[in-house]
């Protein structure tokens, strides 16, 4: 049995031109017909976009009867997470020589781009697309379309994509056309163009073409000041075990994806925003796109249609996803194994265990051990203000809050980490590093130490205790 050759071109229009293999779509309808489009009741497939390029004829209702129109269909041009691989311009009065133009320079900055023409009795333009070679959120896509319309107002004018608004796909029939039905050409630069008398050898043509391009590369294009104000999304740090709510699933799964990178389960070296081989099913050409979301959380998911990938009949998976299909665990089991195998959730406590015999205190030996803490913090003070003057040398100092000046040690450290020096800073707990160094540190990161592999004779109500049940006090060292 032969292979219809256009299956294959089909495919790729669908993977390229629909964000989703079950997103909604509408149909053209013929001028007479009060609306221009009409959303269909079903979701679009290749057999529906065949019947487009083959020029068959389905029937809608105008003024109570049933007419033939040409088939021809416009897809929303982002995905239900809001997520596009393509800016569009939907330029409604230029001139083709205007078009050129934007074009070339595209071309100059090396980007690839066409423009689908377009010709009716309300415009005369087109569709300039742009393809990224991975998915973007569809607001900062938008917003840089609108910076490269702003940038050509002076010779065209239109709307811009992607927005929750539907889009007529490149080489469909044009119904509203003024001579009558009409599949327009594709405008590249340098003037080349692709005729459509046959739609199949055009879209075979655009495959060939096809560039996808790098979106900081567009950015750059659309506005060049941005070289200096490229976007970073902060990565949420993990938090610690017994910082995670063991009961709250969204505490769970964002501390599994936050100290599971996505990269290893993948198994790539390739970075976040590229696409890779799908590892989940039979993948000829990469087809498993990666990004990150605005929250910092690494996903990816199969932008394959025929190949009842799992990883292509969801928005997207992230690490958590992948940990469960890969282990076959439902979500719930799931939590349940990183919950027991992490210890989440558990807070670690301090005991004072039994001596074999109890010891009377007078209150002179509180005095004395209070001298030793007074020791101690001059030491502390003493040794911050040596290693502010002593370039190369690490300086690491086992404190807790009570012992020193935090806010000059803080201030020590903020010089140190101006003059291009790493500093950590160890506190005694995650919620003493976030109240009371964090904030003077401007929040910068830190590095997290457990109280208990600290001196704790800070604490007064451990003092009292050890005193109240005549317990050997701590055997504590000044600095």
């Amino acid at each position: 049995m032969s292979i219809d050759p256009r299956q294959p071109l089909l495919t790729w229009f669908f993977q390229k031109f629909v964000p989703e293999s079950d997103s909604p779509f509408a149909w053209m309808n013929p001028p007479a017909h009060p609306h221009k489009y009409v959303k269909a009741k079903k979701k679009i497939t290749i057999q529906i976009l065949r019947q487009c390029f083959d020029n068959d004829t389905r029937y809608t209702r105008i003024d109570g009867a049933y007419v033939p129109a040409i088939c021809s269909v416009a897809v929303t041009p982002q995905s239900s997470t809001n997520h596009a691989t393509m800016i569009a311009i939907d330029i409604d009065h230029a001139q083709i020589p205007a078009m050129i133009h934007i074009l070339n320079d595209l071309h100059a900055q090396g980007l690839w781009a066409f423009v689908q023409l377009s010709h009716s009795p309300k415009h005369t333009g087109g569709h300039l697309y742009i393809p990224i070679d991975c998915p973007v959120t569809s607001s900062i896509l938008k917003s840089t379309a609108d910076q490269i319309l702003r940038k050509y107002s002076h010779m065209i004018e239109g709307d811009t994509y992607p927005q929750n608004r539907d889009l007529r796909l490149p080489l469909m029939m044009h119904l509203h056309a003024l001579d009558g039905p009409t599949r327009y050409p594709l405008l590249f630069a340098n003037k080349e163009i692709i005729h459509t008398e046959d739609p199949y050898k055009a879209l075979a043509d655009l495959k060939h073409r096809w560039t996808e391009n790098a979106y900081e590369r567009v950015r750059l294009f659309a506005d060049p000041q941005a070289k200096d104000q490229i976007p970073t999304v902060k990565k949420i740090p993990p938090r610690h075990p017994s910082q995670v709510q063991p009961e709250n699933s969204k505490s769970i799964i964002r501390y599994f994806n936050a100290t599971h990178p996505l990269e290893e389960l993948l198994h790539t070296s390739l970075p976040i925003g590229k696409a890779i081989t799908c590892p989940w099913h039979d993948d000829q050409y990469p087809s498993l796109a990666t990004w990150q979301m605005s929250d910092g959380t690494h996903v990816c998911k199969c932008l394959s249609t025929q190949s009842d990938c799992p990883a292509a009949s969801v928005p997207y998976w992230d690490a958590f996803n992948i940990y469960c299909h890969e282990n076959q665990y439902t979500p719930q089991d799931a939590m349940m194994k990183i919950r027991k195998d992490h210890k989440l959730g558990k807070k670690r406590t301090m005991r004072i265990k039994d001596h074999p015999t109890k010891i009377q205190y007078t209150q002179e030996d509180v005095c004395a051990h209070q001298h030793l803490l007074q020791e101690t913090r001059t030491a502390l003070v003493q040794t911050l203000n040596i290693a502010a003057n002593q370039p190369n040398t690490l300086t690491i100092i086992k404190g807790t809050p009570g012992l020193g000046k935090t806010h000059s040690a803080a201030q020590m450290a903020l010089e140190q980490y101006a003059m291009g020096r790493q500093v950590a800073i160890v506190a005694p707990s995650h919620t003493i590093a976030q109240e009371e160094w964090q904030p003077r540190l401007n929040n910068r990161g830190f590095v997290w130490k457990s109280r208990l592999e600290l001196c704790a004779c800070y604490n007064p109500n451990y003092l009292k205790k050890l005193v109240d049940n005549h317990y050997t006090l701590p055997h504590c060292q000044p600095g």
